[in-house]
This record gives C-alpha cells, structure tokens and sequence, in this order.
C-alpha cells in the first residue's frame, strides 16, 4: 500500500533536532532512517513529513527505530519496516498515506486522525500498530487491516471511513484490537484508568480477551520514591474471550504518584503496560511548587518538589527543544540534564500538572 501521490504545499515549519545519531535531517524530502544508525530522536510542534512539492517517502528500515518526540502529520508516504515511537498525536491527511509492514511496529502515544476534511488520508497495517489514545477515522479516510496483523486502540471513533479487517468493522470499533493477530496477544487492554476516591487511588482496568493470564501485578512510584515497586497483585481470568473488569484501591495515596501494570502469563513471561499519573488533590493554600536548583547552573540540575504530569523545554528565543508525557521525574530530570549538558545560557521549563503550569527560567553556565 505506497500509493503515488502528487500534493503542492507552501512552507515548512523549523524542526529542532536533538541529533543522538546519524539520522535525516529534512522529512520535507524523501528520507530513510538506515539500521545502520543507532536509534534516532527528533523533536517538532509538530514534525511534518512531506510538506513540500511533489511525492515524498519517509522509510523506516528492518531494525531500525525513530522517535518523534512531538505531534507528527503526514502528508505523503510512510512505509514502517522497523519501529516508529511518536510521543504525541499523529494526523495522516492530505492525500497521505501510513503502512505498517509485516514485523515494523508503529507506537502512537496520543490519537490518530487517519483522513483530513477534504483530502484522504489511508493507514494500511500489516504489523504492529497501538495506538493509545482514540483512533478517528475520518470520512475521507481508509484503513486496511491484515490477516496477521494488530492494530490496537485506547477508544476507536468511527466518523465514515471505510475500514477493511478480517473480523469486520465490528471487531474493530468494539474489541480494543483487529487485525489477525489479534487473538495470540496475552492480553487485549481496553482500558486504564487511575482516579482519586475518598482520599484513596482507584485504579480500574478492562480487558477484550486473555490468553493463560495468571496475574496482574499493581506497581507504583513516587516523586520521592521515583523507583516502581509492587504494590498489589490482582489474579487473572487465565483464557477468556470476555470482557473482565479489575479494580484495585492504594490506600497509601499521600502525594502524586505513577502507576502502571504488569502481567503475569503462567510461564512466568510478563508484560508492562501502560503508566497513569495520579495527582494528589490539594487546596489553593497546600499547592506546591517545583523547585530547580543549582540555578544558575555550571552542571546537571536536580528538580524537586510537585509531581508534573508532563514539561517542554524551550531556549531564550522560544524554540521548542524538547517535549515529554507521562514520565516520572527522575526520568525527566536525567532527559533535561542531557538535553541541555553542552547547551548555555537562558532556558525555559514549563511543568504541567492537572492543578497547575510551572513556569521556571533557568542559566546554564
């Protein structure tokens, strides 16, 4: 499914690179991340493939991997033989086209828009494809799922595409998961939630099917804890075909917190799913603040104080040099100090929790 395609746009918005490795450095034309290179990183609002005159293809090869830490938009063709992170949304619009070959992965922290309002947008799956946020199918867009494939979902909405799978659309829109492969997947999460209830953290999850599940460990971290460490253990529906609902309560809920969930096949393999952050409410006068010290600074910083649930940096001019979601602070603290190791002078760090936006300036020496 690489269609040819001929699209005449004006413009490109500047991309600022955090350059880890050889990689392309202009997705306006056409590009490749090689397996020759170590895995590659860039940052964007957004990152734009394609804008630019006549057909463009960015190709992700056998091995290799690309993380895009920002919103991405296609606009031509991109063909995913290795693995494609993007820690943000991604819209495929504009006459644009996504396929997933047989053994790539495409991860989508954040939602999917296949189509735009006037031109189309195809999304074609014959790998791995997860998307965790809501999967929009929009009226001018298609999705062709294959017999081997698994394209997986937080919510999927239907706006009047057209969608090809092998169960049908039906299996699509209502089982969290199509595609072929679906059914040797372990577990099929539909849902994640942690929420506050009576001072406590409930957290609550569902699954469309399991395959020899034994058990779900409960594992949580804090500001001042920042290492997961088990917390709880909920037993498994071994193999089902039904919809199951868990739910387990952390009594021990005294500051923001991470939560995330491992599961437990009866062979002992297991797998991490996806984190939820949990911030403590807290009245106007109880607020934290986020505190960065040394600052100015000749070296690494140490961040301390309100839990965030997500940060941007920015330099002295405004431009975007780093964006991050749903990580723990000891994380993000170790990505800004790399970020901005050989960088000096004026920066900007914006934290954003569900309470509040920090805002702090801080001096690289």
């Amino acid at each position: 499914m690489e269609p040819n395609k001929l699209i005449i746009l004006i413009g490109m918005l500047a991309i600022s690179w955090i350059t880890y490795s050889q990689c392309p450095t202009n997705f306006g034309t056409n590009a490749t991340v090689t397996a020759a290179d170590s895995p590659c990183s860039v940052t964007g609002n957004p990152v734009r493939q394609g804008f630019a005159l006549g057909t463009q293809s960015l190709t992700i090869e056998v091995d290799a991997t690309l993380t895009i830490n920002g919103d991405f938009e296609v606009y031509d063709n991109l063909i995913i033989y290795g693995t494609l992170i993007v820690n943000g949304d991604v819209s495929v619009f504009s006459a644009g086209s996504a396929y997933v070959a047989e053994g790539g992965t495409f991860q989508i922290n954040g939602d999917y828009d296949n189509g735009g309002l006037v031109f189309s947008g195809d999304t074609g799956v014959d790998g791995n494809m997860t998307v965790t946020g809501t999967f929009t199918n929009n009226s001018t867009g298609s999705v062709d799922v294959g017999d081997n494939a698994t394209m997986q979902f937080g919510d999927f909405q239907d706006n009047g595409g057209t969608l090809s799978a092998p169960e049908g659309e039906e299996g699509c829109e209502n089982g969290g998961c199509c595609g072929g492969g679906c059914a040797s997947l372990p577990i099929q999460l539909l849902s994640f939630s942690a929420t506050e209830w009576n001072g406590n953290a409930l957290l609550e999850w569902k699954t469309g099917s399991e395959i020899d599940n034994d058990h779900f460990e409960i594992q949580k971290a804090t500001f001042s804890n920042p290492t997961f460490s088990t917390i709880g253990m909920i037993e498994g529906n071994g193999t089902t075909t039904d919809t199951q609902h868990y739910s387990f309560v952390d009594e021990d809920f005294r500051e923001d917190s991470y939560y995330r969930l491992v599961q437990y096949d009866f062979d002992g393999q297991n797998e991490n799913f996806k984190m939820k952050t949990l911030i403590k409410s807290l009245s106007a006068n109880e607020l934290e603040d986020i505190h960065i010290y040394p600052n100015p600074s000749p070296g690494n910083i140490t961040i301390s104080g309100a839990a965030f649930t997500s940060y941007q940096i920015f330099d002295h001019t405004g431009k975007l040099l780093w964006a991050e979601n749903q990580t723990i602070p000891q994380l993000a603290q170790q990505n800004i100090n790399q970020i901005l190791e050989t960088r000096r002078g004026t920066f900007f760090l914006i934290f954003y929790n569900k309470n509040q936006v920090f805002e702090k300036r801080i001096i690289k020496q």
